[in-house]
């Protein structure tokens, strides 16, 4: 007799092992996905609040987390862009140029990075090469008018590069990027 109730409780134990196992949920649930999108921006709006209160090098720890959970998407030209300017506070300008032109990479179509890139090169005293370097690239990529043409106004060239811009403009008006080119013209220059 004892044996029989020995191995009843046995197989209710057993029993209840089984159910624990296969039909109770778990705390930890594999249905719970990470969304890297969300969490990217997360990071990134973390890192701005670093970079208003000067703590630059927490706010580009920031950006790098939100580059690794979004390294191709377009939004990551906004993360390497705000990195960039944390590098630029810190006087960093190489770094502040590498993030720029990754920004870029990223996404062609934001005047805001082609305008940072060249603020690097002036602040890291290159301009003078650059514009020999972008004024060779420009048959390769078109885009990159807007930095030449950018570099000659920070140069003082002011009508050689408002010139550059506006034949931009009047060349490819109907991408996303010469809205602002012209907006930019129009608080900079008579346009």
């Amino acid at each position: 007799m004892k044996l029989t109730i020995i191995k009843n409780m046995n197989f209710k134990i057993i029993l209840l092992i089984l159910g624990l196992i296969f039909f109770i949920k778990p705390v930890f649930s594999y249905d719970i996905m990470i969304d890297p999108t969300r969490n990217g921006i997360k990071h990134n709006n973390k890192g701005i609040d670093y970079m208003k209160n000067g703590y630059y090098p927490q706010a580009i720890k920031e950006f790098q987390i939100a580059i690794e959970l979004n390294p191709n998407m377009e939004t990551t030209g906004i993360y390497y862009d705000n990195m960039g300017i944390c590098y630029m506070k810190l006087g960093v300008y190489k770094m502040a140029i590498n993030c720029f032109e990754l920004a870029i990479k990223q996404n062609p179509m934001c005047f805001l990075y082609y305008q940072h890139l060249v603020e690097g090169f002036k602040k890291e005293k290159i301009l003078e090469k650059k514009i020999v370097q972008y004024q060779q690239k420009i048959k390769n990529n078109y885009l990159n008018t807007i930095i030449v043409a950018l570099i000659l106004i920070e140069k003082g060239k002011i009508a050689e590069g408002k010139k550059m811009l506006v034949e931009f403009v009047q060349n490819e008006p109907k991408i996303y990027i010469s809205q602002s080119i012209k907006q930019y013209l129009k608080n900079n220059f008579q346009y």
